[in-house]
């Protein structure tokens, strides 16, 4: 019998299959508690605008002020004078879940939020990770409380994240004649087999979406790179974004001069936000919404030169014939379920806790098969003194009796994440 044969229809006496198994037992161990922080945070964070206006009201309640709304400028000034020793990098507009535009505010690492009356430039309420829930999730599960560092590591999460569900797909398997019987829970069996069932089934049922968020968060940890090898293929446009000229210094930029070109120049858009040079070459960048809710992946980006404030380039972000900018495009919207509507953000928070589900099911079977019969063993060979070494004679038969189905050991039909 060929290896392919023998993994379709006797998968428990396939080699690779064994070689998988480990690999998935071992990493679903080992990051599971991870995976399980990166699941609960993600499914609280779908409804983020919600609950941190619900944490902060002042953020939603906004006394109704007659008058234009303030400009860009104003703003910016109006958090400047509230928080001198940071540096302003960002503005944003209200959206359809907060009233107020919000002013990024930079010391380090740390981002401050200010949230100020659109009329008057009041400051209403200001946040950091330090003194809002909302912001403390965040900052944990974008960046593990470690900036860009901290990114990077989720990025090697999402890889291990694939790699689990590419292994529990190999490891659920169950052989041509038996497939069907997996795909189910039976929950008039004992504790143990529901155990099992419900790591399985729920496994195989979450693995195309759990390989989706563990990829698209990979790319969010090492975007640069995965841009540069998409070019290489397909122009990635945001890659040639365009740079700001020296500063002569016999002209200073007028933030609503920039507002209003930009509306000019994208007139079905609307004002999404501002966004501050950061560097000597970089430039100032406004962004012009193309639809509701308005997102960073469907706004047209246009570029202003940091020291005259000319106007430089468009970037329509979201419409491009490359095929790799259609890619990149979708990997936002798919991990954080801006798609969609209502229905699907409460779908990716229900699947979003069902690494928690898979983890807690995986150990429960891992005690059972494995560290409860060591201990019982060593208790055995501590009350009977010249008793073989409890862990040796149990190692050998460890991976068998986790294989072994009878009474709800994870098997074939059991990955772990």
């Amino acid at each position: 019998m060929s290896a392919f044969s023998q993994l379709l229809h006797q998968p428990r006496r396939s080699v690779l299959r064994q070689v998988l198994f480990q690999v998935h037992l071992w990493v679903g161990l080992g990051f599971g508690l991870y995976l399980l922080a990166m699941g609960i945070t993600g499914s609280t964070l779908v409804f983020a605008d919600e609950l941190e206006g619900w944490l902060h009201p002042a953020i939603q309640q906004v006394e109704p002020q007659a008058g234009p709304p303030a400009s860009a400028s104003v703003l910016f000034a109006s958090a400047r004078r509230a928080f001198p020793h940071r540096q302003a990098t960002a503005l944003y507009a209200p959206t359809a879940h907060r009233p107020t535009p919000v002013v990024y505010m930079k010391q380090g690492d740390e981002v401050l939020h200010a949230y100020l009356h659109p009329v008057t430039a009041e400051l209403l309420a200001s946040t950091t990770p330090s003194t809002s829930a909302v912001r403390w999730l965040q900052d944990l599960h974008f960046n593990l409380f470690s900036g860009r560092t901290g990114r990077t590591v989720n990025g090697v999460g999402g890889l291990l994240l694939f790699l689990l569900c590419v292994s529990g797909l190999f490891v659920w398997w169950p052989g041509m004649s038996r497939w069907t019987s997996a795909l189910a829970v039976d929950f008039r069996r004992n504790w143990r087999r529901v155990n099992f069932d419900l790591h399985s089934a729920a496994g195989f049922w979450t693995a195309a979406v759990l390989a989706m968020w563990a990829l698209t968060g990979a790319y969010f940890g090492f975007s640069q790179q995965v841009n540069a090898f998409l070019h290489r293929f397909s122009p990635v446009s945001s890659l040639a974004a365009p740079e700001s000229r020296p500063a002569s210094g016999k002209t200073k930029p007028n933030l609503e001069a920039m507002v209003t070109e930009a509306a000019r120049l994208a007139p079905r858009g609307r004002f999404f936000g501002l966004q501050l040079p950061a560097g000597k070459r970089s430039t100032y960048i406004v962004f012009m919404a193309r639809n509701e809710p308005g997102t960073k992946q469907n706004c047209d980006y246009l570029y202003f030169d940091r020291s005259s404030g000319a106007y430089l380039s468009t970037w329509r972000r979201g419409i491009s014939a490359s095929a790799a900018d259609e890619l990149i495009r979708w990997i936002v919207p798919l991990h954080f379920g801006l798609i969609g509507g209502l229905p699907v953000r409460i779908l990716w928070t229900i699947l979003g806790l069902t690494p928690a589900l898979l983890f807690v099911t995986g150990t429960v079977m891992w005690w059972n098969r494995v560290l409860r019969q060591r201990l019982a063993a060593q208790r055995r060979a501590v009350a009977v003194p010249g008793a073989a070494n409890p862990f040796e004679a149990s190692s050998s038969t460890s991976t068998q009796s986790l294989l072994n189905p009878s009474d709800g050991g994870v098997n074939s039909t059991s990955p772990l994440f």
